[in-house]
């Protein structure tokens, strides 16, 4: 009878009754979309760390070459800077500047 009932009332009327499952699929997706959010949080800072402690075993004068110091390692690590596109390639925005000051 129940059923019946909730199957009338659908078709008769237009009233949907809720569904369970809606819910609870709405939950699980919202709670895997925030796994893999978390995921990829942590694979970029292990990698950011991996940078880091990878420059950090480079001597001062390879640093030099790469344009940084050992002060400047974990906020090139963290914030890179944008590629600036030139004729040459893509050159780090900071860069440029720098080999206009020596040339």
């Amino acid at each position: 009878m129940e059923m019946h009932l909730q199957r009338s009332l659908c078709e008769l009327r237009g009233i949907s009754a809720p569904r369970r499952g809606r819910i609870a699929r709405r939950a699980i997706k919202w709670l895997l979309a925030g796994l893999q959010r978390m995921k990829a949080a942590i694979r970029a800072e292990l990698a950011a760390r991996s940078a880091i402690e990878e420059l950090a075993g480079m001597s001062d004068y390879m640093l030099r070459d790469l344009g940084m110091t050992r002060g400047e390692i974990e906020s090139a690590v963290r914030q890179p800077r944008e590629d600036v596109g030139t004729e040459d390639g893509p050159v780090r925005s900071d860069d440029s500047r720098r080999k206009r000051d020596v040339a």
